[in-house]
């Protein structure tokens, strides 16, 4: 749906004149798709189409172009830009449970996950791919003046996991200490 308006720079006004508007669409490379024309406008300036988009087009920022032509042949052209986008509804999740005990570093961890489908069925031997990765972290109480230190987030683990009967899994990994961390500056690692 569109309207053709009028302004004097301060001001906006529907277009009360009848006519009739070429749309086109194009994709986000600014290649033609579709175009309609001999669209009738109102005599209060308004219009309304529906274009088709094809599934074989990339997603992204498209454009919808009208020019209108009106019956004091008075022209007028616009433009909109809007997003295509792909959605698909997931099935199911995996979650990680909260860890029942605290571990300390130089310790084995194990963290129990589910995979359930949004049907509320446990997803059977289904693979499910993982990545640990560990980052010393400085209080911020320390930082009021200066800055803070930072270190780069490391991957420890990664790997695959194959979920049982009832969805579950497991994923066990050494809580190794990092190495490059500042002891000085109180990291909670």
């Amino acid at each position: 749906k569109g309207v053709f308006h009028d302004s004097d720079g301060e001001i906006s006004h529907p277009i009360n004149l009848g006519g009739s508007v070429y749309l086109f669409l194009q994709d986000v490379n600014r290649q033609p798709v579709s175009n309609l024309k001999n669209i009738s406008i109102s005599e209060y300036g308004s219009f309304d189409a529906s274009f088709v988009i094809p599934k074989d087009r990339r997603t992204g920022t498209w454009t919808i172009g009208a020019n209108g032509v009106f019956s004091n042949n008075k022209r007028s052209n616009g433009f909109i830009e809007i997003k295509v986008e792909e959605y698909k509804r997931p099935s199911f999740e995996v979650s990680l449970a909260q860890p029942t005990h605290s571990y300390s570093l130089g310790s084995q961890v194990t963290l129990e996950g589910h995979a359930m489908s949004y049907a509320g069925i446990a997803i059977n031997n289904a693979n499910v791919q993982y990545r640990v990765s560990r980052q010393a972290k400085y209080p911020h109480w320390r930082w009021w003046w200066g800055s803070k230190p930072e270190t780069a987030e490391k991957e420890i683990l990664g790997g695959n996991a194959v979920t049982n009967a009832d969805g579950s899994f497991t994923i066990t990994f050494f809580a190794e200490g990092d190495p490059d961390n500042l002891p000085k500056y109180s990291p909670f690692l």
